[in-house]
């Protein structure tokens, strides 16, 4: 079955539902589709405007969710794997495809949230917190059981990276990095990650930027997706995204902390934000407008000094 023409002359993909398939999002290496039956289909491109590649990607993904497929916790669920498969190559634009189950509502919207009050934007940032507590907490010991051997996203990150940077004081500064985050890795604790916790990647059920916090029954757990990330890493890798976040992040962290019995380390989350400033520069660099280049290398310095790597 065709999902549309881009996929003309694939082999078959298995047990696929009848009735029309819908594009929902385009990511840097993926699409996804709504399928008749109300699940998704995933199709990881070979190639895209990310660091690595799409086989790559894809069988990570692949392999976190064949562990821990309808994961359910009291915070936070995982979709159910359906299917997944390889696209033989001879000039196809994937590299393979996952199926799953859809979860209902859509992703938390920054946009929404910034103007929420804030009662509500807490109550949304604790409630995110604890699901990723949760997550760690449940997926740490099934991955344990599983033998799953799925690396740091963030060291992987810093080294894909690093062959890009143009410069040389920018391919120091990625040493650095990655030398300070070696030290942080070896003293743990390591526990198995999403590895992109982005709100594009939280999935609250309808009405939730509406209901959070008016007193209303205890909302479901939030849907958590795209597992291409995820493998063996520190607690903070998955904030590496706060300071998209916005005013909600210091709630996400007493959410975390408060349901892990734990804290965090700050030190350790700028480290991951400063991973993600060198990966936006290595696959940006400097294109665009000069001044474009010179903000995505001035947010590396200064995450870098954020944290404390000189």
């Amino acid at each position: 079955m065709d999902i549309d023409s881009r996929l003309t002359g694939l082999p078959d993909i298995p047990d696929l539902p009848p009735g029309e398939a819908r594009l929902l999002a385009e990511g840097l290496w993926s699409s996804v589709y709504r399928l008749g039956d109300g699940s998704l289909l995933k199709l990881v491109r070979r190639t895209g405007g990310g660091l690595g590649s799409g086989e790559a990607i894809f069988r990570r993904e692949a392999i976190a969710y064949e562990a821990l497929s309808d994961l359910q916790g009291t915070h936070f669920s995982l979709p159910r794997l359906l299917g997944h498969g390889d696209l033989e190559s001879g000039g196809s634009l994937h590299a393979g495809w996952l199926r799953i189950s859809a979860h209902e509502g859509a992703p938390l919207a920054a946009e929404r949230l910034v103007f929420a009050p804030v009662q509500t934007r807490d109550a949304i940032g604790e409630r995110i917190g604890a699901a990723i507590a949760e997550f760690h907490e449940m997926t740490t010991r099934l991955a344990r059981e599983a033998d799953l051997r799925l690396g740091d996203t963030v060291a992987r990150s810093i080294g894909l990276a690093a062959h890009r940077m143009g410069q040389p004081d920018e391919r120091l500064m990625a040493e650095r990095l990655a030398d300070a985050w070696a030290a942080e890795i070896e003293t743990g604790p390591l526990v198995f990650v999403h590895g992109d916790l982005n709100l594009s990647n939280i999935l609250g059920e309808t009405g939730t930027h509406k209901t959070f916090g008016t007193g209303r029954a205890r909302p479901g757990a939030l849907g958590l997706v795209d597992l291409a990330e995820s493998g063996w890493s520190l607690p903070e890798t998955d904030f590496r995204h706060l300071e998209n976040f916005g005013p909600m992040g210091e709630a996400v962290l007493r959410g975390y902390e408060a349901r892990a019995d734990r804290d965090v380390s700050m030190k350790r989350i700028r480290m991951a934000m400063a991973a993600n400033a060198l990966c936006t520069l290595a696959i940006e660099g400097h294109s665009g407008h000069p001044r474009e280049g010179m903000r995505r290398r001035a947010a590396l310095v200064h995450a870098m000094e954020a944290a404390g790597i000189a």
